[in-house]
């Protein structure tokens, strides 16, 4: 489910339950690689008269039809394969006692299931908003940037040949906003639970002038209140838009440098602290509104640690806005304790506490992008 195979015949798969679509077995599609994103279109034609510079180069003082390709999905099985099981008819028998999850693979061509043993941010964990309602008011808001190096360094290799680019890191980036839930109380929270719920995301391999602009664009378009903040991660590129940003005069808000926990010889940076917020997600702290991009991205952070970018890169916002939320005290769970803080690196810079955001009054509607 995570393959680049996976997500080249899409089309062709069926979202819900990832076996093949059959009136789409067969059914040609073109294909055209532009600036390292795959384009698709039902005719040549249409890519030709989107992308004329991609599809036609001069040659000799003539224009020469250089793409786009054709490709189709043809779906078959084990079954399909006479030959095969009249020289080895125990291949069959081989297959029907595999696992359930490789069997839906390999026997009968599933490219969604995967072991939800290996998951660890569940979509089925996700709370997602009624359609009917509207957002909550929103106390505290914030982006989450994962940033990847400048695209000169993603395309050349040090060797000076091109970087695969179905491997290069995104940059990603995902809002969200902070609100009380006044149903979920008890005695030992009688107003109720600060959740999560996400507002917008993005992801993308941009180089740093492109960064910024989409920083500044969440600016723009007044998502964050000056007393919001944006949290970037303090590496890769991150240190020159730390320092970048906190000279312009678009950004509208804080910008909070983060150190994110640091992983060990056992485990990933990034995989130790997805498991520190997995509890919170599990336990319904975590809210997404009906919206198909946000399905889009529970799916790519459900592809992590294994899927393909940008799942991690997303991932890892999501783990750091939690670490954010701790840190002020937004939210509390018994499994507090064994989450380590995340170091801001600016004293400064330190996120708004519950105290603050009471003496400020307030809260405020938030709209989705």
């Amino acid at each position: 489910p995570d393959s680049f195979v996976a997500r080249l015949i899409k089309w062709w798969i069926d979202p819900e339950t990832g076996y093949a679509i059959p009136e789409r077995s067969g059914v040609i599609r073109y294909m055209l690689r532009v600036a390292g994103e795959i384009q698709w279109a039902d005719t040549a034609k249409e890519l030709e008269d989107r992308y004329p510079e991609s599809c036609f180069q001069e040659i000799d003082g003539e224009a020469v039809r250089i793409g786009p390709k054709s490709f189709t999905f043809i779906h078959s099985s084990v079954e399909d394969n006479k030959e095969l099981l009249r020289v080895n008819p125990e291949y069959l028998a081989n297959l029907n006692s595999l696992p359930t999850t490789e069997r839906e693979r390999l026997k009968k061509g599933n490219w969604k299931i995967r072991d939800e043993r290996t998951i660890i941010f569940k979509p089925s964990w996700w709370r997602i908003w009624p359609d009917d309602k509207p957002l909550p008011k929103i106390l505290h808001a914030f982006a989450s940037w994962d940033t990847a190096f400048t695209a000169a360094d993603q395309r050349i290799q040090p060797n000076g040949k091109p970087v695969d680019q179905s491997k290069i890191a995104y940059s990603a980036c995902t809002v969200w906003g902070v609100w009380l839930d006044e149903k979920d109380c008890d005695q030992s929270n009688p107003g109720g639970r600060h959740k999560l719920i996400l507002l917008s995301s993005w992801w993308g391999r941009v180089d740093w002038p492109d960064l910024k602009a989409k920083v500044e664009e969440i600016g723009a378009k007044k998502l964050l209140n000056p007393n919001d903040a944006h949290l970037i991660e303090k590496a890769a590129s991150g240190q020159s838009v730390l320092q970048d940003l906190r000279r312009s005069n678009k950004v509208r808000c804080r910008v909070v440098g983060v150190k994110p926990t640091s992983g060990d010889a056992r485990m990933d940076a990034k995989v130790l602290r997805a498991y520190l917020f997995q509890p919170y997600l599990k336990d319904g702290y975590v809210w997404a509104p009906n919206r198909q991009w946000a399905h889009d991205t529970i799916t790519w952070i459900a592809a992590f640690p294994g899927g393909e970018p940008p799942s991690a890169d997303l991932a890892d916002t999501m783990s750091m806005a939690g670490q954010h939320l701790v840190k002020g005290w937004w939210i509390h769970h018994p499994d507090d304790d064994a989450m380590p803080e995340a170091v801001i690196t600016e004293t400064d810079d330190i996120p708004d506490t519950l105290d603050s955001i009471r003496e400020r009054g307030k809260g405020r509607g938030y709209g989705l992008l």
